[in-house]
């Protein structure tokens, strides 16, 4: 991952400006922890999010992903997973976590911050 957007990814994500929320990248409720670093893509590069009544979320005008990273994202950050996959963290089968699970698992955008310092 490209090391200034990390940075201002762990900024963002502990920064109180953004509500947290589960399954999506934004609904009304927030952003999940991958939503977040999306909507600094979307400031920097002037995108708007749009809402759709049917999935009740949010996604980027130009992408239509609402739970996963798209791909100009990853390509922006440099972050190669749609799901932010940590190979060094491992669940209690020892298979990969991913920011998304543990998102979505409760851990909160503090624990997130740290785990993307540590392992990105």
């Amino acid at each position: 991952m490209k090391e200034d957007i990390k940075q201002e990814w762990i900024q963002a994500l502990n920064s109180g400006e953004y509500d947290q929320t589960t399954q999506v990248l934004h609904d009304k409720a927030g952003f999940c922890c991958l939503g977040v670093l999306t909507d600094l893509y979307a400031k920097k590069k002037d995108v708007e999010w749009k809402y759709s009544s049917k999935t009740q979320c949010f996604s980027l005008a130009n992408n239509t992903s609402v739970a996963v990273l798209p791909y100009p994202i990853s390509e922006w950050s440099g972050l190669h997973s749609p799901i932010g996959n940590l190979e060094e963290v491992k669940d209690r089968d020892h298979k990969p976590q991913s920011l998304s699970t543990l998102n979505d698992e409760g851990f909160t955008f503090s624990q997130i911050s740290d785990l993307i310092k540590a392992f990105l």
